[in-house]
């Protein structure tokens, strides 16, 4: 049977300060009156019930994802004691699945993603699950719009018999300077790396035990205990010394069984206040008004206000500003990505910590 695995324990740190530890990106509804994590439940109602639908995140954002996350079960909500980033929690997926189900396949997805529509989505998904079935591990390709340097590249190998759309995949790519990614994109074998998966829970069990044994000698155990009075105590002395790695680092670019299906779907990771301009509408200047805000001879700007606070700007362009309760975010669009580093800065001060 199909489960589904939703990681959804980052802080979208690019979107600060509308973002924090406590209220995640995936978490805010700036887009329909639905949070990002409530879109994912929704891409697999029908695909897997709720009952088989997992959460992983962390013990600062388990209760605000419960509150959203309709009828997935408290349980199966589960925290992370610390972030040990993408390997960990999906061999805790998969340890829990598996001890539930020796055959259960996984969906594995992000929570903070936008993709439409709903049904090509898991028509790929189905597609994927072809694929898992024999065996191998397979993760959705995007086709590039340009030659993004932000994201990871796959390249496709021999087309899989019998499953439109599927590849081998021949080798996973490191994000590219802008030369090297618009030759991927032109050279039309190349994808972007979604982060998104499908395998047979024992397979990504077995490729931890190969690839990864710490990892699997510490969580694999963990399922059998999942859901009784131990595993809390458990979990926690499994992620104690645990190393921080990737899920794609540490088992997808070793193993020889990747496969990877084209994405049938539009795709986004949302990863700034800047990508709000592709999916909200705008004003006749192109500027993004949310919340009580306005905008006087300005154009391309991004303005955010979270509470009754008015956020006005003349003259301006390109320019993002989120207002909160708390905290003012003033910022050229060109720049946004050095919001991280801000953000950075303020964990390493003492007296700017609280604001995270």
């Amino acid at each position: 049977m199909l489960h589904t695995i939703i990681m959804a324990g980052g802080s979208g740190t690019r979107f600060w300060p509308l973002s924090r530890r406590r209220r995640p990106k995936q978490t805010i509804p700036f887009l329909g009156g639905r949070s990002l994590f409530q879109r994912a439940l929704d891409r697999v109602e029908g695909l897997t019930p709720a009952k088989r639908t997992f959460v992983i995140t962390n013990a600062e954002q388990a209760e605000l994802l419960a509150s959203q996350a309709g009828a997935v079960p408290r349980e199966n909500i589960v925290a992370e004691p610390v972030a040990r980033d993408s390997a960990a929690a999906v061999f805790l997926g998969a340890a829990i699945v598996h001890a539930r189900d020796e055959d259960a396949v996984m969906l594995v997805k992000p929570a903070d993603h936008v993709i439409s529509p709903i049904d090509a989505f898991q028509a790929t998904v189905e597609r994927a699950v072809k694929a898992a079935e024999q065996g191998l591990l397979v993760t959705f390709g995007i086709p590039p719009r340009f030659g993004a340097t932000g994201y990871g590249y796959i390249e496709r190998g021999e087309p899989l018999e019998g499953i439109e759309g599927a590849y081998l995949v021949e080798r996973f790519k490191e994000k590219p300077d802008h030369e090297t990614a618009e030759s991927y994109v032109a050279g039309g074998t190349h994808y972007w790396n979604s982060g998104m998966f499908v395998w047979r829970a024992a397979d990504i069990l077995e490729a931890a035990r190969k690839f990864a044994p710490v990892h699997y000698g510490k969580i694999a155990p963990l399922g059998a205990l999942f859901g009784g009075p131990d595993f809390e105590e458990a979990l926690a002395e499994a992620y104690r010394d645990l190393e921080k790695i990737s899920i794609d680092y540490a088992v997808m670019e070793k193993s020889e069984n990747i496969a990877t299906v084209e994405a049938g779907f539009q795709w986004d990771d949302v990863g700034s206040p800047v990508s709000l301009r592709d999916y909200c509408d705008a004003d006749a200047e192109k500027n993004v008004v949310q919340g009580l805000s306005c905008a006087h001879d300005a154009s391309r700007c991004i303005l955010v206000s979270d509470d009754d606070h008015l956020v006005a700007v003349v003259g301006c362009h390109d320019l993002v500003v989120i207002h909160t309760d708390d905290a003012t975010l003033v910022c050229p669009a060109s720049r946004i990505a050095d919001v991280k580093r801000l953000v950075a800065d303020l964990a390493n001060d003492g007296s700017t910590a609280e604001y995270l």
